[in-house]
């Protein structure tokens, strides 16, 4: 076992395997402590296909009463801020969840092909991962529970690769996404060596063995020399890990390709993974592997679904075709169902970061900046304009609680104002450092000015 990273996360090591603890205060050294505390996380997470937003707008002003769609938000209401009429009113109505979805974190229109040679512009997410995530294992972290390929047509000419990501690490580079949970635990916990690996995860996956397991006796000596309440988080931490490995496990068939199972305990397939995918990324924050994460609840233009919902009695054709609505009540009815099951979710994952502290004491969500966003409104029309946005948590910078209509401003600047308040900043290079000083005054197609109205 041995400290790790500017936090000095203990990483305990046993044979083809590395577990990262959480932060344990009663272990650490108070200038760790300090850093703990002064480093806010970033996360955004991406719905698709827009929502039917006669049920989802709200008045500006205090969360008093949600909207139709926001109700499941009411329990976490005050640590959410509903932002409203922001607008990227570029890109194209045809083939529109391309465009939007490439634009959701850049702002850049995507250059039309169905090749490799796909061109947009970097994302927010990374611009902050070499500054918010300085230290830590990885710079950012991309999840989603859709795969596929980045390469083929999946919007009307153009690639699949702008519907398939939300992160780009330049104009010209969209990064790939872990769309499988049991892939995702491995290159998240697996051991450094990439030949023990191999061999380690395969032996531990016959035997079926916990990871936990491997480092048993080192956890044991960790838990006799922390405090009581460092105790009890070991705990949580450790039951949170095997409960992740379990439901990996309970989706396998112990083949190279993985399976999911007939629904259960009430729960579907889609389900079941986006609980492990949320529950994931609650334990990379915790562990402090990284402070970046992009998670995409499905692709754009997504096909998914929701027959499962009311008691698999819901209709069963694909998300896409009932947002075409046509006006028809019958379609927007079914569309209010799904907005709301998408929006649940949402609240669902908040409030297992709020149910977790960090090192600083304050819990997970509450050291978060959580960007709920789409990539069209109306997806009848493929609408542009005032397109549904929700910031959570905020690291102590938003003042959350509240519905703010921005009336057609561009949303890039909400990116300016985040950027802002994250502290990140360009070194004399022109590229994002922790030493930064100069502020980042442009951003997008239209990003020219901060948002107001957030603090």
């Amino acid at each position: 076992m041995k400290p790790s990273g500017v936090t000095r996360r203990i990483v305990l090591r046993g044979t083809g395997v590395a577990l990262a603890l959480p932060f344990l205060d009663s272990l650490s050294p108070r200038a760790a402590r300090a850093a703990a505390a002064a480093a806010p996380r970033f996360l955004a997470y991406y719905v698709p296909n827009g929502h039917w937003m006669q049920s989802y707008t709200m008045p500006a002003g205090t969360l008093n009463a949600m909207s139709e769609t926001l109700t499941p938000l009411t329990a976490i209401k005050n640590k959410v801020l509903v932002l409203q009429g922001l607008d990227r009113a570029y890109g194209m109505t045809v083939a529109g969840h391309a465009s939007g979805t490439t634009s959701f974190l850049t702002c850049r229109q995507a250059k039309t092909t169905q090749g490799s040679d796909v061109v947009a512009g970097i994302s927010i997410d990374q611009l902050m991962a070499p500054v918010l995530s300085a230290g830590r294992r990885f710079p950012s972290l991309q999840l989603g529970v859709d795969g596929g390929s980045a390469l083929g047509n999946c919007d009307t000419g153009f690639a699949c690769a702008y519907t398939r990501t939300i992160s780009w690490s330049s104009p010209t580079a969209p990064m790939g996404k872990l769309s499988k949970p049991e892939a995702a635990f491995t290159y998240l916990f697996g051991d450094t060596d990439p030949a023990a690996t191999a061999a380690e995860q395969m032996k531990r996956a016959k035997n079926n063995a916990s990871i936990l397991d491997a480092v048993f006796d080192q956890l044991k000596t960790i838990s006799t020399k922390a405090s009581g309440d460092d105790k009890v988080t070991l705990d949580a931490y450790a039951t949170n890990v095997r409960q992740v490995e379990a439901q990996i496990a309970s989706m396998s068939t112990g083949s190279c390709v993985a399976t999911l199972p007939a629904p259960a305990a009430g729960l579907s397939p889609f389900e079941q993974e986006l609980n492990v995918f949320h529950d994931l990324m609650v334990l990379a924050f915790q562990c402090d592997l990284t402070r970046v994460i992009t998670f995409l609840y499905s692709n754009g233009l997504s096909l998914r679904s929701y027959a499962f919902l009311n008691n698999g009695t819901f209709s069963s054709r694909a998300h896409h075709e009932i947002t075409h609505h046509g006006g028809n009540v019958a379609n927007t009815s079914l569309l209010k169902v799904i907005d709301r099951f998408e929006v649940q979710q949402f609240a669902n994952f908040l409030q297992k970061l709020d149910a977790v502290k960090d090192g600083s004491g304050q819990t997970l969500l509450d050291g978060t900046v959580v960007l709920y966003g789409n990539e069209i409104a109306d997806g009848d029309v493929h609408a542009r304009t005032s397109i549904p946005t929700m910031a959570a948590g905020g690291a102590g910078l938003l003042r959350t609680g509240r519905a703010i209509d921005y009336a057609g401003k561009p949303m890039a600047n909400l990116y300016l104002a985040l950027l802002r308040m994250l502290n990140v900043r360009l070194g004399d290079d022109g590229k994002p450092t922790p030493n930064g000083t100069k502020d980042i005054t442009a951003f997008g197609i239209d990003g020219t000015a901060p948002l107001d109205q957030l603090v």
